[in-house]
């Protein structure tokens, strides 16, 4: 059987002298990926070496309070908080107290690198005796040297953190740029679809005014004139997207625009040779804030996708909730799902799995409006199994939204 490196050295640390023992912990401690596995290699190593009965390790939080992160034969500290202003004889009172007798004494010795107090390495006795002076300057040097190793991980922490930001960053400033050029496009196109549309409006009022047919006909005429409005909306979205001019927002019921943006996607429906199933499930989603005509686009923008993805049939359900302090639409289909490098990239404008048949403009203006909306986008995608899109907004009436919560799933 082989034995982990890190065991035979602790074993080596244990059996070492106080110069030894300082040198293979110094080790130890470069050797760990964490602050918490340096924390836990110094609240055993102050039972093995320093004769404490027990011992904790306790850790400054951004707030300023001290948490016990490590214990060794002390169990009942294990995550208690104390208040840690100073370090004298108050923090020892309070250890005390919440060990309930089990210990009568303790030694704190703070745990500073660099001018910075990362904590302190509370040895715990149950009787009166005390270190010898080759212990005390034992227990020091750990502590020294478990305070250098704490200032190098949480740099490298504080490093990685920064780094997976900016490189978050970047990502944003390359998408705003490709949507920018995607606004001066807009513009002309804008102006044409708007000359188009227009007109139809008024075919439509001529058709519902003059029948003399069956009530269906005039259930197709509001159908029209609801679609033309979405269409001319849609030229004055673009008109504003393309000078970054604010866009007007209303208090809407997400249920029944979800009710609108299905009956849009009938004809589409229809007209396909697979057999494909809507299904729809509201529950009471609170009412939202949303640019209206923005959001049936959208909607319709991923039905049309999922219908898409699924040229052999299957089945689309569209479904409406409140989840983290506000509503949500999800649109989810039984298709082949994403992979990996498609999903890390499905928003990206221009960018299209269908080739020639697709622009890859349809989920980066997705993207977009519910960026704009203040709202949060997520994707849950099985491959094999299907992929998920839920739209996520904010109560109208409350002015400080929560973010998406990531318990949302296409159950």
């Amino acid at each position: 059987m082989t034995v982990p490196l890190a065991r035979i050295n602790y074993v080596l640390m244990r059996r070492a002298g106080g110069i030894e023992t300082m040198a293979h912990f110094s080790r130890l401690a470069a050797a760990t990926g964490t602050a918490h596995e340096v924390l836990g290699l110094l609240a055993q190593a102050a039972v093995d070496y320093l004769a404490a009965d027990g011992a904790a390790v306790l850790e400054i939080g951004q707030a300023g309070e001290a948490a016990v992160a490590k214990v060794a034969r002390a169990p009942e500290l294990a995550g208690l908080r104390f208040d840690f202003e100073t370090i004298g004889p108050e923090l020892s009172q309070n250890i005390l107290a919440a060990c309930q007798g089990q210990f009568t004494r303790t030694r704190v010795l703070p745990l500073v690198s660099d001018s910075d107090l990362f904590g302190a390495l509370v040895l715990l006795f149950k009787s009166k005796k005390r270190l010898d002076p080759s212990q005390r300057q034992l227990a020091a040097g750990l502590a020294d040297l478990a305070a250098a190793a704490l200032g190098k991980a949480y740099r490298i922490e504080q490093l990685s953190r920064a780094y997976a930001e900016l490189n978050a960053s970047r990502e944003i400033l390359a998408r705003s740029e490709k949507l920018r050029a995607l606004g001066e496009m807009a513009a002309g196109i804008a102006h044409d679809l708007r000359n188009i549309l227009s007109p139809l409006t008024v075919s439509a009022d001529t058709l519902s005014k003059n029948s003399h047919d069956s009530e269906r006909v005039m259930r197709v005429a509001q159908m029209i004139k609801r679609a033309v409005k979405r269409g001319v909306d849609t030229t004055e979205r673009l008109r504003f997207f393309s000078r970054q001019m604010p866009e007007a927002q209303q208090i809407v019921d997400l249920n029944a625009l979800v009710a609108e943006a299905v009956e849009l996607c009938q004809p589409r429906l229809r007209s396909g040779g697979a057999a494909i199933e809507l299904q729809v499930e509201t529950t009471q989603p609170p009412p939202i804030r949303v640019e209206s005509s923005e959001l049936v686009t959208a909607i319709l923008n991923l039905v049309v996708n999922a219908i898409e993805a699924m040229p052999t049939g299957g089945t689309i359900t569209v479904k409406t909730g409140e989840a983290a302090g506000g509503g949500f639409v999800q649109v989810s289909d039984t298709g082949p799902g994403l992979s990996p490098e498609v999903e890390r990239r499905i928003f990206e404008p221009f960018f299209t799995t269908k080739g020639d048949n697709g622009t890859g403009l349809g989920l980066a203006m997705v993207y977009a409006f519910v960026q704009r909306q203040g709202g949060n986008i997520q994707i849950d995608s099985q491959p094999g199994k299907g992929a998920a899109f839920t739209l996520w907004f904010a109560d109208a009436s409350d002015i400080h939204p929560q973010p998406l919560s990531q318990s949302l799933s296409r159950a």
